[in-house]
């Protein structure tokens, strides 16, 4: 069907998530819709992430239509914890659904999206409803919540397919263990949008930092400093180089401002780095 009246763009959606990032919304209409007959949700716990997707593609499989499905790695169920945990023991993650609408029809939902998660090994399947089910659906619309951030986290989120949810949550949980920090994880499953959490992000720009000092005892280029602020050999990519180029001399800037490291450039303009102690 074609809409006649509109012409040009869909500039809300491009609005929607862009965090004030693109316009000011001064004034917005909104289209109201009556709260449902009855609302339940199957809060479900998996021992591993392939489980809880797999869960997830079979829901989406079927004719059921849930309101919301959340994807919550271990580190974010155990933020909304509901006392389950404690008879089944800690899961790895979880799989949160919501249903939505006439009695009958959320018993039928709630009923077979436990089956689907049956099937697909969950250990352990709460019901929620009521105060509790609404208190945490409040818990997980704050998960990504940027008011108040604790030293060394951030908030990021990503928009991906939502077949690539499962691989890009894989990646940001490996990426935040190997800066030895944390992720907590909210994803929404059939959609693609993943909001992370990322903690514990400072410790290892402090190590790193260290290994940096320790290396600039004699003189160093910034090409000379790459294996003590990275992992991998970042010299066999020009892209990769090119960048690691900018982190090494922002790294390098850093301990001049506190006036641990000195700038001298020698007769052929290069530029080497030296610690003051």
């Amino acid at each position: 069907m074609v809409v006649k009246n509109v012409s040009g763009f869909d500039m809300m959606k491009l609005y929607l998530g862009s965090f004030g990032t693109l316009a000011v919304i001064a004034s917005a209409n909104f289209k109201l819709l009556p709260a449902p007959r009855a609302a339940g949700s199957p809060l479900c716990r998996f021992d591993t992430p392939a489980q809880a997707f797999a869960a997830a593609d079979a829901l989406q499989q079927t004719q059921l239509t849930p309101t919301a499905v959340e994807y919550l790695n271990a580190a974010a169920l155990a933020g909304l914890d509901t006392g389950q945990a404690a008879a089944t023991g800690p899961a790895q993650c979880g799989l949160l659904a919501r249903a939505e609408g006439l009695l009958q029809a959320v018993e039928r939902h709630l009923s077979e999206m436990g089956a689907i998660a049956e099937r697909s090994g969950a250990r352990a399947i709460e019901r929620l409803e009521g105060a509790q089910e609404a208190q945490l659906w409040e818990q997980v619309a704050d998960l990504p919540q940027t008011a108040a951030l604790a030293p060394g986290e951030a908030v990021v989120k990503l928009s991906v397919l939502p077949g690539d949810v499962e691989q890009v949550v894989t990646r940001v949980e490996a990426s935040a263990a190997a800066a030895d920090g944390s992720a907590l994880i909210g994803a929404r499953a059939l959609s693609g949008v993943i909001y992370a959490r990322l903690r514990g992000l400072d410790h290892g720009h402090q190590r790193a930092l260290e290994r940096l000092k320790q290396a600039l005892a004699e003189p160093k280029r910034v090409v000379d400093v790459f294996r003590s602020l990275f992992a991998r050999d970042v010299t066999t990519d020009a892209h990769l180089m090119s960048m690691a180029t900018g982190e090494g001399i922002a790294h390098l800037n850093y301990l001049i401002g506190r006036g641990e490291a000195t700038e001298s450039v020698d007769a052929h303009g290069v530029a080497w780095y030296r610690a003051t102690s």
